[in-house]
């Protein structure tokens, strides 16, 4: 039977099984980025920092300096300074 010939109770009563059927929203899976703020100079580093380390700190800088092109400056220097 095609789906516009079907009534609204047998409509109804399939959305109730298929969504029956989706595993809960605490079941799914979840995938984290990995990137964790870092609030530490990327100089203070011994080794050299991983491109998530990178990231955490240009995320964490977002609230002192709003332009990107300060950030990455910032960056630069630290990373230069290793």
């Amino acid at each position: 039977m095609s789906l516009s010939k079907m009534s609204k109770e047998a409509v109804d009563r399939n959305g109730k099984v298929w969504s029956s059927n989706l595993p809960p929203l605490s079941k799914k899976l979840k995938r984290g980025t990995g990137i964790v703020v870092v609030n530490r100079s990327l100089a203070e580093f011994v080794k050299l920092p991983l491109k998530k380390d990178v990231l955490g700190r240009y995320h964490f800088l977002y609230h002192d300096l709003k332009q990107r092109s300060e950030r990455v400056k910032l960056l630069t220097q630290e990373l230069l300074q290793l």
